[in-house]
């Protein structure tokens, strides 16, 4: 016979991504462009290095990255994309595609991705095609391998491997082929305006809800089957009847049968609320001399109705500018890239024409004003740690608020025109009222408090507004230091000045403020004595929980005399956050006009440093040590910026890449010492339980002395347990009106290293003294270590 013709090889189709997937079938995509640059950093191989160490990285991730690591060369120009959530039916959960150079280069590299998922049990094993008319040799049971309880499929399509978490075509992921990604006019969009970052995330809002409900009626009808499955299987288990006595009670565990319709349970009434009666404020006029105290006449007066309305809806007008229900956005696109020693994030949150500016898109009554170069800079002090300003448009804001209040209003904030009505919208004497409308009891608040809020507060308000705080306050520190400083002042010492949490508003009309400003503070509910005091020109009013003043066109609010003190005292010397130098670096990236800046000092990074160092003091872990020398990173301030980008708002912040190594350090050295910490802890523990025995033995027990540990323990007021805790020693010294405890590492470097001590004065001391006995001349032991 003639030799058959030789078979000429397959064409191979391209299928690009956009191409091949509608646009209405995902509502997450994701792309990676540049791999390279986010896998193979030196502050990505840190990091991982460090939690590879801890074991704190799932061995699938570990294979992951080992993969393709040893696949960088293969990998470096390769695009990833993505997509997740599917929002029709029949598709795969979600879908990740290589895009190669060529079709070669995919080509060389499928077999090497089967091997990889086949070793990872998330594909069967791959198999070269086999020969025509050859048949397959059957494997032994034992040599196959075990699979994940989903196996992933691949296809390649020219340049492109697609892989699924179920079996899928080309076909149904296409749809009728008039609307691919392609098409996508707002994702394209997006896309291109942040084509050079090295990942691109795009989430389509309302594509997610019908996702959501796609995935929740798949639920439900699985739950069915299984239901139904369970009703109609027969379960192949032996009966046993059982009689039971009708004459035996129930066991005392029995629920009480549930009432009679003609049986009454009844319950306590709810406390109903007290509301706190607003004070009514009178201002000397006397004049003040320089830090002297101007005491101004506050005269509380008996509660009206009227008064508790106004107070009410004062406060519900507050309260309001962060309610008012979600608002979410179509469309939010994403870009990430490494910039030198940052990582650039931008965020396009899509915005339809004629729709207000929400700077915080999920809360639709804080509406931005128009772009601003911040003022306040010059106002905040120069060693401002955390600082945030805004662009805020009052009157559209206020206007929100009212549409909001004439809503039904909540339980125990029912009012009608002159006053309160009862829960249930009925008067005292249980007849039906009207409910007042947002107007009219905003104009009897105006009416008692003395200034109208649309025509005196509003235009007197200027459209910018920031705040100012230093970092320690998050943890509390500071308000300890504020309140040293405010018990010092009231005895007769110095007037302080300590960072603190200020408001920044910039004013249209300083005087209406002046006057308006102890009347709207009184009206928010400030009482108690208010007084002034004169400082570097400037006066400073106090009045109940809240100090203010006003320099040049700003209204500086505080939460203590203190923190304005240091703002007026700062604005004096020159020293503002407008002349530092860290902060005009940090920033330089930014354009001129914003509608928003936030910014976060390099002392961030400098305590978090110094905060690692003192963990790791001491330690003898080569791991340890090693992750220390990973503390030597370039300081960098955090900085962000908003901008209206007229069909979406941009949001764009840069964060540091040395906060990744900061952490991965931290981390590592938190959990290598963990029992050295818990130790430690567990000692000052006990020292304070035997300084509270002391004290119980010496005056609840009546013995006008201290006693020795066998004597605590005799009077009950200590357990042993407690003096006995964790791998420390205990000593314990007393003689009448003194004593003295120790706590002493038993083996120091691993059981702790820190020696404790406490005496009659109740401090309770602590240093590290390699294994001896702490002194009463250690430092404070500080908790916050």
């Amino acid at each position: 016979p003639a030799p058959a013709a030789a078979a000429s090889p397959r064409q191979e189709i391209e299928r690009p991504f956009d191409a091949s997937v509608s646009a209405d079938s995902y509502a997450v995509y994701v792309e990676v462009r540049k791999l390279e640059q986010l896998v193979w950093t030196s502050e990505v191989r840190t990091a991982l290095d460090a939690f590879r160490l801890t074991g704190e990285l799932p061995g699938e991730l570990v294979g992951v990255i080992d993969f393709v690591t040893a696949n960088e060369e293969a990998l470096s120009s390769v695009r990833v994309v993505s997509t997740a959530m599917p929002a029709r039916p029949d598709i795969p959960q979600a879908l990740l595609a290589l895009h190669f150079p060529t079709p070669e280069a995919a080509r060389a590299f499928e077999p090497k991705l089967r091997a990889f998922l086949s070793a990872q049990g998330l594909a069967e094993p791959s198999t070269p095609p086999k020969a025509r008319g050859a048949r397959r040799a059957r494997q032994p049971e034992s040599q196959t391998k075990k699979t994940a309880p989903f196996s992933l499929v691949v296809k390649r399509a020219g340049s492109w491997i697609y892989a699924a978490d179920q079996a899928f075509t080309f076909k149904r992921l296409k749809g009728d082929g008039t609307n691919l990604v392609a098409d996508n006019a707002r994702l394209q969009s997006f896309r291109n305006r942040l084509a050079s970052e090295s990942v691109f995330v795009y989430f389509d809002v309302a594509l997610s809800k019908h996702g959501w409900q796609l995935q929740l009626e798949e639920a439900q009808k699985k739950e069915e089957v299984s239901r139904i499955e369970a009703t109609t299987a027969t379960p192949d288990v032996m009966t046993t009847t059982v009689t039971v006595d009708p004459t035996l009670t129930p066991p005392s565990n029995t629920p009480p049968p549930a009432p009679t319709p003609d049986e009454t349970v009844t319950a306590e009434a709810p406390t109903p609320e007290v509301v706190e009666t607003p004070a009514e404020v009178e201002v000397a006029e006397s004049p003040v001399t320089e830090d002297e105290k101007q005491v101004v006449t506050v005269k509380p007066s008996v509660q009206s109705r009227e008064e508790q309305a106004a107070r009410v809806m004062m406060s519900r007008l507050m309260s309001g500018i962060f309610s008012g229900g979600l608002r979410e956005p179509e469309a939010v696109g994403v870009g990430v890239a490494l910039e030198g020693d940052v990582v650039a994030a931008r965020v396009l949150v899509a915005k339809e024409a004629g729709d207000p500016i929400n700077i915080i898109p999920f809360f639709p009554n804080v509406v931005s004003g128009p772009a601003i170069a911040p003022d306040s800079l010059s106002i905040a002090p120069a060693d401002t740690e955390i600082f945030f300003a805004a662009s805020l448009d009052w009157s559209r804001i206020y206007e929100s608020l009212l549409t909001d209040m004439d809503k039904p209003p909540s339980r125990g904030d029912v009012l009608r025109e002159g006053g309160f009505t009862a829960d249930d919208g009925s008067d005292e004497d249980g007849s039906e009222v009207q409910l007042a409308s947002a107007e009219k009891s905003i104009e009897a608040m105006e009416k008692l408090f003395g200034f109208r809020i649309r025509e005196d507060l509003l235009p007197a308000l200027g459209n910018e507004i920031a705040v100012s705080l230093p970092l320690d306050w998050l943890d509390g520190r500071r308000r300890s230091v504020d309140e040293e400083a405010a018990a010092e002042e009231k005895a007769g010492g110095e007037k302080r000045a300590t960072a603190g949490p200020v408001a920044i508003i910039s004013l249209n009309n300083p005087e209406v403020l002046r006057k308006v400003a102890p009347f709207l503070f009184a009206a928010l509910g400030a009482g108690g004595p208010a007084q002034t005091e004169r400082r570097k020109g400037f006066e400073i009013q106090s009045l109940g929980g809240i100090a203010y003043a006003f320099i040049n066109n700003f209204l500086v609010i505080g939460e203590s005399a203190p923190a304005v003190r240091h703002v007026v005292d700062s604005y004096s010397s020159s020293q503002t956050l407008a002349t530092t130098n860290r902060y005009r670096d940090s920033v330089a990236w930014q354009t001129h006009q914003r509608l928003a800046l936030a910014y976060v000092s390099d002392e961030l990074m400098k305590g978090w440093i110094t905060q690692t160092k003192k963990m790791a003091s001491g330690s003898t872990d080569p791991v340890v040590i090693a992750a220390l020398a990973q503390l030597d990173v370039p300081l960098n301030a955090i900085s962000y910026a908003a901008t209206n980008e007229g069909d979406a708002l941009l949001h764009e912040v840069r964060v540091p890449t040395g906060l990744a190594k900061l952490f991965a350090a931290s981390s590592l050295i938190t959990i290598k010492e963990a029992p050295v910490f818990s130790n430690e802890a567990m000692a000052n523990y006990s020292l304070m339980r035997i300084k509270m025995a002391q004290e119980s033995f010496k005056t609840e027990h009546n013995k006008g002395r201290y006693g020795s540990l066998e004597e605590l323990y005799a009077e009950k007021v200590l357990d042993k347990e407690d003096a006995a805790r964790g791998e420390y020693e205990y000593e314990l010294h007393a003689s009448g009106d003194k004593f003295n405890a120790t706590a002493t590492p038993k083996n120091y470097g691993k059981t702790g290293r820190r020696s404790f001590y406490v005496d009659e004065t109740g401090v309770i001391r602590a240093a590290d003294h390699k294994g001896e006995p702490a002194t009463a001349a250690d430092p404070p032991a500080d908790q916050f270590e």
